[in-house]
């Protein structure tokens, strides 16, 4: 993992140094939280980390099927510590929100069943408050939506995910936006590990 993270980082820099107007994005896991300080911290080949970055997303996040939203394997200073690091580094640190079945129902992986009790119709109201809370709580940037599905628990997907979970995203993206933040969407070329298309 430490080796994926360190390609990340370093591709990351290769992408970036041509054009100065594409934004470059890495993630923190939950598990790596004191490999990725470290890393970000680092220079390789006489290059900064952060000098290559221009936002992190900090997977912390978990939803639940009732619209909540709870950090995962990390805690409240692992999440200020990043946003102070980005703030110092003019780097934006963004919400990673994910879909881990683990919690709630003893499904280890991404689990869309959660998707769709938490984000369909005006349930997904109360998950975006729940977000929008903890953005300002730790003057996050944005929030950046990594909910996979298919090939895991709850797929495949229907006609009425691709539906829905486009409002669900529209309706955050917007709030997002009204506030001046960042909303993003990981996705996949393919459809096996992906969310439906918004």
């Amino acid at each position: 993992m430490k080796k994926l993270f360190k390609l990340l980082i370093f591709s990351g820099y290769v992408f970036s140094c041509p054009v100065s107007a594409h934004e470059v994005i890495t993630w923190v896991s939950p598990y790596y939280i004191n490999d990725s300080k470290t890393v970000l911290e680092n220079s390789y080949g006489g290059i900064p980390v952060k000098s290559t970055l221009t936002r992190v997303g900090l997977q912390f996040w978990n939803i639940s099927s009732k619209g909540s939203v709870n950090l995962l394997h990390s805690t409240d200073a692992d999440v200020r510590w990043f946003a102070n690091w980005g703030k110092q580094n003019n780097i934006k640190i963004l919400l990673t929100v994910i879909n881990d079945g683990s919690i709630e129902n003893g499904y280890w992986g991404f689990d869309w069943t959660l998707v769709r009790a938490a984000c369909y119709d005006t349930r997904g109201d109360t998950l975006i408050a729940n977000l929008l809370a903890e953005v300002d709580k730790y003057e996050l940037a944005g929030i950046d939506l990594d909910f996979e599905g298919e090939d895991n628990q709850g797929g495949p997907f229907t006609n009425d995910d691709d539906v829905k979970y486009a409002v669900f995203v529209n309706k955050l993206c917007d709030s997002l936006h009204a506030r001046g933040k960042i909303c993003t969407i990981d996705t996949y070329p393919g459809n096996d590990w992906g969310a439906p298309r918004p």
